[in-house]
């Protein structure tokens, strides 16, 4: 039963870090092109698909970050739960803001529905 959960935690931590990675060098290349972000050396490693870029000082920062995170954490238990809770808050903030966008715009509606009745006199 060891080897193959070890095997789908290998093959999840793969896809992890490539999801991670373009995501990064997505968001990174955007920047760029709208001049948001301090120019840095890109290359394309692809003449065939556009988006397949490497970004060496970015790939860099992302590594030591990994690093970082391991050893403050030290364990995997420490890093799930971290992990948990932060899904846990980003959820309770979008609930949040979602509401809050939703019970404005309900309030605006009202109040501008009530201010063109009481301006045009519709019962």
């Amino acid at each position: 039963m060891y080897w193959p959960v070890f095997v789908v935690a290998v093959l999840a931590a793969i896809i992890a870090s490539q999801a991670m990675i373009s995501g990064t060098f997505s968001i990174l290349q955007q920047s760029l092109s709208h001049g948001r972000f301090p120019r840095v050396k890109v290359i394309h490693t692809s003449a065939k698909y556009e988006g397949q870029v490497y970004i060496p000082e970015i790939n860099f920062i992302l590594m030591l970050a990994c690093v970082c995170v391991t050893l403050a954490f030290k364990t995997t238990e420490k890093i799930g739960n971290a992990y948990g809770k932060i899904i846990f808050l980003s959820s309770l903030l979008w609930n949040l803001l979602s509401g809050t966008e939703t019970l404005v715009s309900w309030l605006f509606n009202d109040l501008l529905q009530i201010s063109h009745r009481n301006c045009c006199g519709i019962c």
